[in-house]
């Protein structure tokens, strides 16, 4: 994938969070996030890179979306929890070796 692709698809990734916190009322906590987002942009660019993930970030995110615009506040929670383990378990394996292949990186 191409670097201004992968540029798009982070700041597409960050708006959908940034929607998420604004309508939810919590805008303090986005600042928060967004003050460790510096921290934690390079493991998100990689668990969105991972071709071993069970579930896509995108198939994660979506479920969250259709979740929230149906108004099922269980079936969020359960996909949020299941986006946040899911991302999780990719990124330990990133820090235990962090020296990824080319296949894991965004421009591989």
């Amino acid at each position: 994938m191409a670097d201004t692709e992968w540029s798009n698809l982070l700041r597409a990734t960050t708006d959908f969070y940034q929607l998420i916190f604004m309508e939810a009322g919590h805008s303090i906590a986005w600042d928060i996030v967004q003050r460790l987002n510096g921290r934690i942009s390079r493991l998100r660019a990689l668990t969105i890179a991972a071709k071993d993930r069970e579930t896509s970030g995108m198939s994660h995110m979506t479920a969250i979306h259709d979740a929230i615009l149906s108004r099922d506040p269980d079936r969020a929670r359960k996909a949020v929890e299941a986006h946040i383990a899911d991302a999780a378990q990719t990124a330990q394996r990133f820090l235990k070796d962090p020296a990824p292949t080319a296949e894991e990186t965004p421009n591989g």
